[in-house]
């Protein structure tokens, strides 16, 4: 999360903690005011001279504190720097920006810095990472370094960002990404029965470059001028392939309008678990590049994503839709159903099935992408986990697979077919009511799922 512009300098923070029984607290305080009243006031330097005598100048709290300051005011003139793809933020620890969504840190200079701070202390430590970054990616987002605890590594620390929309943007945040220094200092005055922590936070904005088309831009992404954004320069086949489905899918989004942003194709922690996404808070669908290497894992996943804005655009500005709620009955029923021996039985039951029942199988079967397309490696479709994820699998399988889900639905018995249906309408219903909000022309309905009427038929 951003914070706001009084975070970005840096601030020192204090946490007051006993570390001493209540009896003797009370009794070194007692103390302390009684020998004070002859001297006539409590001073720091009463603690200070304590700290000295004890041997611990580096760490007695006059000079950490005036470490601390010292940061503070280095910090507050990059917090209100800028900088740009191609350079270096210089300071606390070196991160180079680069012209492709990376950041790049030495963890040599890390520990150089944390030298340079002269506190005697094993655990101070400073850490590094930005505000926007894509979990999937492997290795991880941003860098830690603890004095003498950590080695350090020859090779740079590399991690994969992603640029800024304009809707990820808080009222009082900067209209930038950042990238976030967190200095922690030694504790002091734990002798004494108080425990002070020193904390330091420095956000530096910078910016990134991105590709709308074949067009480079930079800076923040803003959703009523580009639609599609990618890290490096897509062939013109990619680019419009999911440009066209992003401006098809706002026809029925009626609240946050989704951008695609596109990063070059990485590797997977998990092959199996595609970082592909899409966050209703901000209207953004993250594409990872490995979906798009062949244009029917495009189409799938692309389509699925969108699917989520359709829906939880609706949701926000009709809680009460007629449409949404018959499609959360749907799914409940979808879930609470146990196959019987007998096909008149009704479908509802308030007990949840056996998710390896035949009957929960073949409902959601039948609204999964991968059903109908054995050849996809990453887990696209997951209708059973709710109703945003059957209707975004079940309008993926009405847009592409009309005819083999018409066979399907044949197979089925009536208390499965009863069902079915009910997930028919409710998808339907979610796509016309959105188009009344949207005032969408009903030819974009045919194209969105161009067999929709025989599919109503059922």
């Amino acid at each position: 999360m951003l914070r706001g512009p009084e975070d970005f300098g840096g601030e020192v923070e204090d946490y007051n903690e006993p570390s001493q029984s209540r009896r003797e607290f009370l009794r070194f305080a007692a103390g302390t005011v009684a020998g004070a009243t002859l001297l006539g006031k409590i001073t720091p330097k009463l603690f200070e001279g304590v700290a000295s005598a004890a041997g611990n100048e580096k760490n007695d709290d006059s000079h950490i504190t005036r470490v601390f300051k010292r940061l503070h005011a280095r910090g507050d003139k990059l917090a209100h720097h800028r900088f740009k793809a191609g350079e270096t933020i210089p300071w606390p620890v070196p991160v180079h920006i680069g012209h492709d969504w990376t950041m790049t840190l030495r963890p040599a200079d890390a520990k150089r810095f944390l030298k340079s701070l002269n506190l005697q202390s094993a655990d101070i430590e400073v850490t590094t990472s930005n505000t926007v970054d894509i979990p999937e990616y492997d290795p991880e987002n941003g860098f830690i370094y603890i004095a003498d605890y950590t080695p350090v590594p020859k090779k740079p620390a590399v991690w994969h960002v992603r640029p800024l929309c304009t809707t990820e943007i808080e009222p009082l945040a900067h209209n930038y990404d950042k990238i976030r220094f967190n200095v922690r200092g030694p504790d002091t005055f734990k002798k004494y029965g108080v425990s002070k922590h020193h904390n330091y936070h420095l956000q530096v904005p910078y910016q990134l470059e991105w590709y709308s088309g074949r067009q480079k831009k930079q800076g923040l992404i803003d959703p009523n001028l580009e639609t599609c954004v990618s890290e490096q320069r897509l062939n013109p086949a990619q680019y419009e392939q999911v440009d066209s489905l992003v401006k098809l899918f706002r026809k029925f989004t009626p609240n946050k309008k989704p951008v695609a942003i596109i990063s070059k194709p990485f590797k997977l922690k998990d092959p199996g678990n595609d970082p592909s996404m899409y966050t209703a808070t901000s209207g953004i669908l993250f594409i990872s590049g490995n979906d798009l290497r062949d244009p029917s894992d495009t189409k799938l996943v692309v389509g699925h994503e969108l699917g989520h804005s359709i829906h939880q655009s609706l949701k926000a500005v009709a809680p009460e839709s007629r449409a949404i709620k018959k499609l959360n009955e749907a799914y409940s029923h979808a879930l609470g159903l146990i196959r019987r021996s007998d096909p008149r039985h009704k479908p509802v039951e308030s007990v949840f099935a056996d998710p390896c029942s035949p009957a929960y199988l073949r409902i959601f079967q039948d609204f999964d992408e991968s059903t109908y397309d054995t050849k996809l490696v990453c887990n696209v479709g997951h209708p059973s986990d709710n109703p945003s994820e059957i209707f975004a699998s079940g309008l993926n399988v009405l847009r592409i697979n009309p005819g083999h889900f018409r066979q399907m639905f044949r197979e089925l018995g009536p208390i499965e077919q009863h069902l079915v249906r009910d997930v028919i309408q409710a998808i339907l219903g979610v796509l016309q009511e959105a188009m009344v909000i949207n005032h969408t022309q009903s030819k974009y309905l045919d194209t969105l799922v161009p067999h929709w009427r025989e599919i109503a038929q059922l």
